[in-house]
């Protein structure tokens, strides 16, 4: 397993628990900047992390670059309607950028990956949940 986050701090904490596992492996980098070469991975997962994206479209071309053909990537985040209601001020504070199924939906297919199923976490949630397979 392998993780990435912009974030040095979590890097040294997710390190920090894993520590003497070598399963384990974490590199401090970017969503539209990934540090590994194209077709490296079998699967990649990304959980209530794409609204925080500065790039989104890099950073989902960039999942697919470093996905095998056929590989999966399983994408978890909190849907749009939600912004309609304080979206607007998460984005104001700290940036974040909510979309909506379809708009996630055209940016994974853009980025050449077939979805393969999609659903809400529960059946009045915003939360939602794409698997999506990279077109061989």
């Amino acid at each position: 397993m392998t993780g990435v986050d912009v974030s040095a701090k979590m890097i040294i904490e997710a390190q920090r628990k894993h520590e003497g596992d070598p399963r384990f492996s974490f590199k401090q980098g970017d969503a539209s900047a990934l540090p590994f070469g194209a077709a490296s991975f079998d699967a990649a997962f990304s959980t209530m992390s794409l609204h925080h994206w500065g790039e989104q479209v890099s950073g989902i071309r960039e999942v697919a670059r470093v996905l095998r053909p056929g590989g999966l990537f399983v994408l978890a985040d909190v849907d749009a309607p939600f912004i309609f209601v304080i979206g607007p001020l998460f984005n104001w504070i700290d940036g974040s950028r909510f979309r909506a199924p379809e708009d996630i939906r055209r940016l994974l297919e853009g980025a050449g990956l077939s979805v393969v199923g999609f659903r809400r976490f529960w059946p009045l949630s915003r939360a939602q949940l794409f698997v999506s397979r990279k077109k061989d």
